[in-house]
């Protein structure tokens, strides 16, 4: 439609000279305004008009339903004029061609008074001719700047909206894209963003369940070292009592359902004392605590294993309540605490690794969580451990003193029984 008004602005614009020439055999300056002027100006306004409207429909209404995806850049064919042109019709339209207008009734006053027309006439002619061009260019670019603003402002204000929302959180945010042209590629781009992140936050919540997420953290930061580091640490192991008979007994879907309600009830004892869980072994948990946060120093990494200790036993009296409820037999654990040297990096294969602790303190701790059931209690803490978070402050329970055989290493550890 812009290309037909356009070709019929031509049209007129080299007719109207022909016909006179034809009809009157000559042709004057003073017929410029009327016929090649006017027409132009009018053409051009006409031609504008349409765009804007047609342009500001489109948006609208047109391209959200035919385009629900947007993606309009990546459609053949699709085509829009950028910012930069809009910006420039709009300036011709409402700057230029109300200037060229006035410009053609003073060419074509001055032509009259030339050609010996009446001075008293033409001017309150040509003062209200400009009035109302005046009036009618005045009324135009308010409608063009309104059409033309909005075109602008409302994807520009929907665009700030999403990113707002995606700042806060709010992943599921989408635009519909409206156009081809900048802004459409703005859309485009904010909704691309938005798939990335939602995506990036998917892989974060897969990875955090496979990875304990601090580890998970500090291997995306690139903080921890592969080669793997030395540092001292208290670990702690944990396993139900009595589970190779409990398994014999128990249907397999039912036994899998009894091991993940235990380690959620440990894993949220261990995170709630600072420990993270460094891998689940069968029936037992390996947490290991002070390995990150070097405040406060051994003291409180061994008060958070012991505090962590107690609180499984908490936490298992509450899983055993649940269950009795559902007629179910109560189960039974043994807990492992050492405190001493660990190697934390990561092992395993090119193709596939874990970050973990090794080391004679992990063996320790899992010797000492193995005699639980010879010396009938339900935690035994190395002295070393008990006497750190002794030094830390922490309130411990009534324990006895012994020293014991840890099997596969020479020589007694002195510890601390948990009845």
């Amino acid at each position: 439609m812009e290309n037909r008004t356009k070709l019929q602005a031509v049209r007129r614009e080299l007719g109207y000279p022909a016909a006179t020439v034809l009809h009157f055999g000559t042709w004057k300056p003073e017929l410029a305004s009327q016929q090649i002027l006017s027409p132009v100006v009018n053409g051009f306004l006409a031609a504008t008009t349409t765009f804007l409207l047609l342009d500001w429909l489109f948006r609208a209404m047109v391209l959200p339903r035919v385009f629900p995806a947007g993606r309009l850049v990546e459609v053949a064919g699709s085509w829009a004029p950028g910012v930069r042109a809009r910006l420039l019709i709009f300036l011709i339209a409402v700057a230029f061609v109300p200037l060229f207008t006035m410009l053609g009734l003073i060419r074509a006053a001055a032509m009259r008074i030339e050609s010996g027309a009446d001075t008293a006439s033409i001017v309150p002619a040509l003062t209200h001719a400009g009035e109302m061009t005046f009036a009618v260019y005045l009324a135009v670019g308010m409608a063009f700047t309104m059409i033309l603003a909005r075109t602008f402002t409302q994807p520009l204000t929907d665009i700030a909206g999403a990113l707002r929302r995606l700042r806060g959180g709010d992943l599921a945010t989408r635009l519909q894209a409206t156009a081809s042209d900048e802004l459409g590629v703005l859309q485009d781009g904010v909704n691309a963003m938005a798939e990335g992140l939602q995506e990036r936050e998917r892989i974060l919540q897969t990875f955090g369940r496979v990875v304990e997420p601090v580890v998970r953290d500090r291997l995306l930061a690139g903080d921890l070292r592969a080669e793997g580091e030395e540092r001292t640490a208290t670990v702690l192991f944990c396993d139900l009592r009595g589970f190779t008979s409990f398994a014999e007994r128990t249907p397999p879907r039912e036994l899998v359902q009894t091991l993940n309600e235990f380690f959620a009830a440990m894993t949220v004892r261990a995170r709630s004392c600072g420990g993270f869980v460094d891998k689940f072994i069968g029936d037992g948990v390996l947490v290991v605590f002070g390995l990150f946060d070097a405040a406060g120093g051994p003291e409180a990494g061994a008060a958070a294993a012991i505090r962590c200790g107690l609180g499984m036993r908490d936490g298992l009296a509450q899983l055993n309540d649940e269950r009795a409820a559902r007629g179910e037999p109560p189960l039974a654990m043994k807990v492992g605490v050492h405190t001493g040297p660990v190697v934390a990096g990561t092992l395993g294969a090119a193709d596939r690794h874990e970050y973990t602790v090794i080391g004679d303190t992990v063996n320790v701790a899992a010797r000492l969580e193995g005699l639980c059931g010879e010396h009938g209690c339900e935690m035994i803490a190395s002295a070393a451990t008990w006497e750190l978070a002794r030094a830390a402050g922490a309130q411990l329970p009534p324990a006895s003193r012994a020293a014991v055989t840890a099997r596969g290493r020479g020589g007694e550890v002195d510890v601390y029984r948990v009845a």
